[in-house]
């Protein structure tokens, strides 16, 4: 065994071994000690000055006892409602945040999941801030930069929180307002053997007249992927993980989502019914209807999955925030090297995690909090290897930033691909780039919770930055 409990590598004032090398330096040296502590980090990447709206958004964390449609009872965490409250805002907008904790004891954060906010606001226990506690508050304003589909969650024993209920969805849309005629937002979330989708554990229906366009936001809110199924017209991709891609029209497929991923698909209604659901509850979901009581099929599962690698279509042209992420990584490829390269190999091994033994899941055969983190420097471009030598798949989730994949196996996608989770599968060898754009101290773990809180956290650590927080401590802080 190798002992893991201790304070670990990120402590205020430094973190520990270097994991990566870059700028001349060895693996395996220290960084020096940070003089920019994450709380003055409160600038975004690519914000601009509010030009929209300022939404209130009040989040109170608490115990409730929910009745599902099916009539089921739950004894549920929310942030004030099953799945949310579900926040919409515009680009230009400012959400103006208020997290309180009315009766959970183990204490509460919001971390925005894909969403690029400045470092103090990434809601991570013991890293950027402190546990909410009972009484508590946190506030935050959070401007809306970026159009897309996200969600957001507690990272305060996440792996307990989150699989209770403490999480809801995030969509910002563009300036002009939704694309789409109908824009609907599919939460799945497992309760207690009750899969829910939305906030139903039934089917539901709803009438959309025929020729309209219909945006589905597909967020997998679970441990482990989710299976969708789209029947009854043909579809395209839209987004994933929040940014635009183009796909093929596809036809019997359905369509995988990574633990804590999203997917947007975009339909045009036809003159017949239209099933959504998922795999593990193929009696709930939602019936898009072109008219009041007509006929709704049941829900099949096409044996054949979207791939992210080969049914894109021709490269869509790149928006401006990405612009200078993806001129970088092209520049790296095709000549300028990366300044920071690492390779993390993901497994199962015995290990002592909070001092006990346990059979753990690994980086570079350590566990949180001794995995070294990997350290650069802003603007620098990074190009990361994920090798998964366990026989469990790893959905990948580095936090306030969006990593370009560069090949799965070998295989590269045939167009810019960006994501900010991804499911790293058995045997599995994925290469992907990120640009150095927004500085802070930030987790990169596995977002099946239970992997994370039995050791698969490291970070992405920049140089000159520190934490006055700390894991446990008088505020009890336990991220995963």
């Amino acid at each position: 065994f190798v002992n893991s409990f201790g304070a670990g590598a990120l402590q205020a004032g430094g973190f520990g071994p270097a994991a990566a090398h870059g700028h001349g330096a060895e693996p395996g040296t220290s960084p020096p000690t940070g003089d920019r502590p994450v709380t003055d980090l409160t600038a975004a990447p690519h914000a601009t000055a509010a030009a929209g709206e300022t939404v209130q958004v009040v989040l109170s964390a608490q115990r409730q006892r929910l009745t599902l449609p099916s009539g089921k009872t739950v004894a549920a965490w929310t942030f004030g409602a099953l799945g949310g409250p579900a926040i919409v805002a515009r680009v230009g907008d400012t959400l103006s945040v208020r997290v309180t904790n009315v009766d959970i004891d183990s204490g509460a954060t919001v971390h925005w999941h894909g969403y690029p906010v400045a470092n103090a606001f990434d809601g991570v226990a013991g890293v950027t801030q402190d546990a909410v506690r009972p009484g508590g508050q946190y506030l935050a304003d959070i401007p809306m930069s970026q159009p897309g589909t996200y969600w957001y969650h507690t990272h305060q024993r996440s792996s307990d929180g989150v699989v209770r209920g403490l999480y809801g969805t995030l969509v910002v849309q563009p300036e002009t307002g939704p694309t789409e005629d109908v824009d609907l937002t599919l939460p799945v979330h497992t309760f207690s053997g009750s899969v829910v989708l939305g906030t139903s554990d039934v089917l539901e229906e709803r009438v959309v007249e025929a020729g309209r366009s219909v945006r589905l936001r597909l967020v997998n809110t679970d441990q482990t992927p989710h299976t969708f199924a789209v029947r009854g017209a043909p579809f395209r991709i839209a987004a994933l993980d929040g940014m635009d891609v183009a796909s093929r029209s596809l036809r019997d497929r359905s369509v995988v989502v990574a633990a804590g991923g999203r997917v947007d698909v975009v339909l045009v209604m036809p003159d017949a019914a239209v099933r959504v659901g998922v795999a593990s509850a193929r009696k709930a979901g939602i019936a898009l209807l072109p008219r009041a009581g007509a006929d709704v099929p049941a829900l099949s599962i096409p044996a054949t999955a979207f791939d992210p690698l080969s049914d894109l279509g021709p490269a869509l042209a790149d928006s401006a925030p990405r612009s200078a992420a993806d001129a970088a990584i092209d520049a790296a490829l095709h000549g300028d090297g990366f300044d920071v390269e690492r390779t993390l190999i993901l497994d199962r091994l015995p290990r002592i995690v909070q001092g006990a033994p346990n059979y753990a899941y690994t980086v570079d055969g350590r566990v949180y909090p001794h995995i070294e983190p990997t350290i650069v420097d802003a603007g620098d471009v990074v190009r990361l290897r994920f090798v998964n030598r366990s026989s469990e798949t790893h959905p990948m989730h580095p936090h306030g930033h969006a990593v370009r994949v560069l090949s799965v196996d070998g295989r590269m996608p045939e167009q810019p691909l960006w994501l900010d989770t991804f499911d790293v599968g058995p045997g599995e060898v994925w290469e992907v780039a990120l640009y150095a754009d927004n500085p802070g101290i930030w987790m990169d773990h596995c977002h099946n919770l239970e992997h994370a809180a039995l050791g698969m956290v490291t970070h992405l650590a920049y140089r000159g930055v520190s934490s006055p927080f700390e894991h446990g401590g008088p505020a009890g802080n336990q991220p995963e």
